[in-house]
């Protein structure tokens, strides 16, 4: 497995993103020839954080949600990588459930279906730990993830994702699409967001600290977290 990436085409997308650009230098490192697709949005900032990559990697700037641009991309693409998602702080989901739910499962149809089109050999399926229910034992288990007691403050976010998780697991069962899910929970560090609408808690907290203003916890602050390094 130590070659395992040298010389594969891989398909990053969200590869401007906080989870995907990470992905992305990693990848580099072991040898990838990487495609970054990265959203028709993206601003001049982030662009510019490519700068330094872009003899290395070829750059797309694309919309996802067009199916006919997903196959394009796709084709000759050993690997999918799909981190494309529209994502943000738990205020941003409260305003924007059913958005959030179509663009998020637009989005992995179309990749889904045009992988499965372009023979790609292996999907990876970035998902969440809102899968879970609000209330759950210490020890989080897999057998969980679909249970009744979503927080219906991100239900909308939550449900794009057990809806993905599903359509990947029908796409393996009839098209034998090799396809991974992970689960990715209270993910920090470089690249984070720290705006109002995709601050996650960390970011959130640190621009409360540098500001002067209270540490404000969402729920009765009873609940524990686990976060995980970028």
């Amino acid at each position: 497995m130590k070659d395992f990436w040298k010389n594969k085409k891989v398909l990053v997308t969200g590869g401007s993103g906080f989870i995907g650009s990470h992905a992305v230098r990693v990848l580099l490192g072991k040898g990838a020839l990487i495609t970054a697709a990265i959203s028709i949005n993206t601003t001049t900032d982030k662009m510019k954080a490519f700068k330094q990559l872009n003899e290395k990697i070829i750059i797309k700037k694309v919309d996802l949600l067009d199916f006919d641009t997903c196959l394009k991309i796709t084709d000759g693409q050993d690997i999918v990588l799909n981190f494309a998602a529209m994502d943000g702080g738990v205020y941003f989901k409260m305003k924007y459930p059913a958005k959030i739910f179509r663009a998020n499962t637009q989005i992995l149809l179309n990749m889904l279906e045009a992988a499965s089109r372009s023979n790609v050999q292996r999907f990876l399926m970035a998902s969440s730990i809102e899968v879970y229910p609000k209330v759950l034992p210490m020890r989080v288990n897999e057998k969980y993830g679909f249970r009744e007691g979503l927080d219906e403050k991100t239900e909308g976010y939550a449900w794009g994702k057990r809806f993905g998780e599903i359509a990947a697991k029908m796409y393996t069962k009839e098209h034998s699409l090799p396809v991974a899910i992970a689960r990715f929970g209270n993910i920090y560090g470089p690249g984070d967001y720290f705006n109002h609408d995709k601050g996650r808690v960390i970011p959130t907290f640190i621009n409360n600290i540098k500001e002067g203003r209270d540490i404000t916890i969402v729920g009765d602050g009873m609940q524990e977290r686990s976060f995980l390094f970028v």
